[in-house]
């Protein structure tokens, strides 16, 4: 990567719950729950929960459930840096309010699930 390539970032979990204008939250939240097969064997099993009030509940009553599932939506950023270590410095243009988000030392991994993380250009 090279100063002024566009890359996705993916958000960090402490915008999980941010809205975009239809109500969709920034990460698939789900909820860890234990089931009964049919042959008697328990498994688990991820039921994904779409309302951001039954979200906020269970964070509330069951948070050691609740599992970040993926990442919704990946977020448009421009490298303003390049890290010896192979992190990089991103600025990410809001698209609500128009302020620009900044972050340095973000890992490339280019499997688009892990949170705080920015994968190849688009």
């Amino acid at each position: 990567m090279e100063v002024g390539d566009k890359v996705l970032y993916v958000p960090s979990l402490n915008h999980a719950l941010e809205t975009d204008a239809n109500g969709v939250t920034v990460w698939e939240i789900g909820l860890k729950k234990t089931v009964r097969s049919n042959t008697g064997k328990m498994t688990e099993e991820t039921e994904v929960l779409t309302s951001l009030r039954r979200i906020k509940e269970e964070l509330r009553t069951n948070k050691d459930r609740v599992v970040y599932v993926k990442p919704n939506r990946l977020w448009k950023g421009i490298v303003t840096q390049v890290n010896e270590d192979g992190t990089v410095s991103l600025d990410l243009p809001g698209n609500k309010t128009g302020t620009t988000l900044s972050y340095i030392n973000v890992k490339v991994d280019h499997s688009k699930t892990k949170a705080h993380t920015c994968c190849a250009t688009y």
